[in-house]
């Protein structure tokens, strides 16, 4: 029986020095997460010195044997009151605060009290691995069971704040070793204290990584979400002013196309400004139809001069893009890709499913009616192509400007997606969207379709 109490208590140890290395420190800016190390230090200090004194109990009345035992309860009461601190932090009570101090002082009372029982049995009679309840032994399990019974209080009435799934897990700490003291001062035996501790510290431990992923998950998707608003403030105001400046041009050369640019720049702003409140990808179909209304607005200036053409072989209610991540490439391609003999410009979009890998082939398959299907496996990602055929630049001359960047961090970050610029001087502009791709989606045959 001393053997296999021996060997829990080495499991205990070892688990709590894993649960305590595992421990993520650059956390420890966290008041929470400091007062959580804290807990399981106390944990492992108190598993060390039970441990010891479990192999070292051949000689019981050595100074030794003494020391650990102290140790051993100097580490309960200190997990004890850094389990309460833990608490406090997760409830936040500002009541609650001024109760730190009156369970510090239980603590050291109590342990006190139990460091003087091991020299006068007045608490318990430590035996090898039995235990027998001395005469003080109610008055020492008092200190432990107030401050148990308070944090089952800031559970229970806390549970709302905490929620209730939580309050449940959370309360195993305090609830099992209590279990465990109840049993020792009813039957006279070898100590389960250590083993219903362990196994209530592995189960706290676990619920806080679950927690803590959960809450990291939550401030990434925040500053996801803060980035994006970002970049998308920064863009709206230079797209408004392009769009403004082509209204206030037709209102010299032409004012009922001004006019009619007026409402159909308004029912463009009614659809953007709703999506980009929502901060979601939008639908290829969406974004396409935001281009049109773009280029409608561009054209009444260009006239003939604009031409865009548009080839899809995708089903484009199912990709799905950041909003307004196409027309600030065709507001480029229009901008930066006029000829300057005659001011025009061709500019040509094309979506379709390609192969990551340049080996694989087209990955074209026939399905039950044997008609062709575009695959999507994967290695295969969705190309999405503005091409012009303006004045191009020298590859060492092509710059990210702050619209670029803004489209490629946000198709980064909503889409996984890359993009890439390539220019030859006198051939043209190219720019690439690269998107993966997750779902087959048909072929869907169109001829180009002048915007």
């Amino acid at each position: 029986m001393i053997i296999i109490g021996s060997m829990s208590h080495v499991i205990c140890c070892a688990g709590s020095l894993i649960f305590l290395l595992g421990f993520n420190r650059r956390s420890l800016q966290n008041r929470k997460d400091r007062q959580f190390f804290c807990m399981l230090l106390a944990a492992a200090v108190m598993f060390a010195a039970n441990t010891a004194d479990s192999f070292y109990n051949p000689q019981p009345e050595n100074l030794v044997e003494f020391i650990l035992q102290a140790i051993t309860f100097i580490g309960f009461y200190f997990l004890l009151f850094y389990y309460t601190r833990y608490l406090s932090e997760i409830i936040r009570p500002k009541a609650y605060r001024i109760l730190d101090f009156a369970t510090g002082s239980m603590c050291v009372l109590s342990a006190v009290l139990w460091i003087i029982s091991i020299f006068n049995g007045s608490v318990v009679q430590i035996s090898g691995e039995y235990v027998t309840p001395g005469p003080l032994y109610l008055l020492g399990q008092m200190g432990g069971f107030l401050i148990i019974l308070n944090d089952i209080f800031l559970l229970v009435f806390y549970r709302k704040v905490i929620g209730i799934r939580s309050a449940a897990i959370l309360a195993t700490l305090p609830l099992i070793p209590l279990i465990a003291a109840v049993f020792e001062m009813l039957f006279s035996g070898p100590s389960v204290r250590s083993q219903f501790i362990f196994l209530s510290i592995m189960i706290i431990y676990t619920y806080y990584y679950q927690e803590t992923s959960l809450e990291l998950e939550r401030k990434e998707s925040a500053l996801l979400k803060s980035k994006v608003d970002l970049m998308t403030g920064r863009m709206q105001p230079h797209y408004l002013y392009n769009v403004l400046s082509t209204i206030y041009y037709l209102c010299e050369e032409d004012p009922m196309k001004a006019q009619e640019a007026v409402g159909i720049f308004s029912d463009y702003l009614r659809d953007v400004l709703e999506v980009l409140q929502r901060q979601e990808p939008v639908t290829l179909a969406w974004e396409r139809k935001e281009v049109r209304n773009y280029v409608r607005l561009e054209k009444m200036r260009f006239g003939d001069r604009l031409q865009i053409s548009y080839l899809s072989e995708l089903n484009e209610e199912e990709i799905l893009v950041p909003p307004l991540s196409i027309q600030p490439l065709v507001e480029n391609a229009i901008r930066h890709g006029m000829h300057t003999t005659d001011g025009s410009v061709r500019i040509r979009l094309e979506a379709r499913i390609i192969s990551a890998d340049p080996d694989s082939g087209t990955g074209s398959e026939k399905n039950s009616a044997g008609k062709k299907m575009l695959t999507c496996a994967s290695k295969r990602e969705v190309q999405i192509l503005v091409m012009d055929d303006g004045v191009g630049y020298e590859s060492d001359q092509v710059s990210y400007g702050e619209g670029l960047l803004n489209v490629q961090e946000r198709l980064r970050m909503q889409c996984s997606g890359t993009l890439n610029v390539r220019s030859i001087v006198g051939e043209g502009t190219v720019v690439e969207i690269r998107l993966p791709c997750e779902t087959d989606r048909k072929r869907k045959r169109t001829s180009p379709v002048l915007l």
